[in-house]
């Protein structure tokens, strides 16, 4: 059921409740139907909210700007110019541009966390 959600675009969230550690609810939402990750995306708070320990990343020498990338980015990280534009501040890592990559172009890797 995972693969094929992902497979249709929905991103994964693991709700982790206060004073737990373990994931308590899983769902796999979309934007457009889902009251909270829709309510959380329409208000620009989702990086308030929702957090990952991994990101994207992209190389720019196998990346063949199809845009596929970006008509999954939930989070509008990827944008078309002339060519394909990333930016990683805006990824929540969900990982739905990479696995529909067709040149391998994008990885998923430890997001770096700033000190402070």
């Amino acid at each position: 059921m995972l693969r094929r959600s992902h497979e249709a675009g929905l991103v994964h969230m693991a709700y982790v409740m206060k004073g737990s550690e373990k994931p308590g609810i899983l769902c796999s939402c979309c934007g457009c139907c889902c009251h909270t990750l829709g309510g959380l995306l329409r208000h620009s708070i989702h990086p308030l909210v929702l957090s990952s320990n991994y990101i994207a990343r992209d190389d720019p020498e196998k990346c063949v700007d199809c845009g596929i990338c970006v008509s999954r980015c939930v989070f509008k990280a990827r944008r078309m110019e002339d060519r394909l534009v990333y930016d990683d501040s805006k990824c929540m890592g969900c990982g739905l541009c990479v696995t529909t990559c067709s040149s391998n172009a994008i990885s998923m890797v430890p997001r770096r966390r700033k000190a402070g």
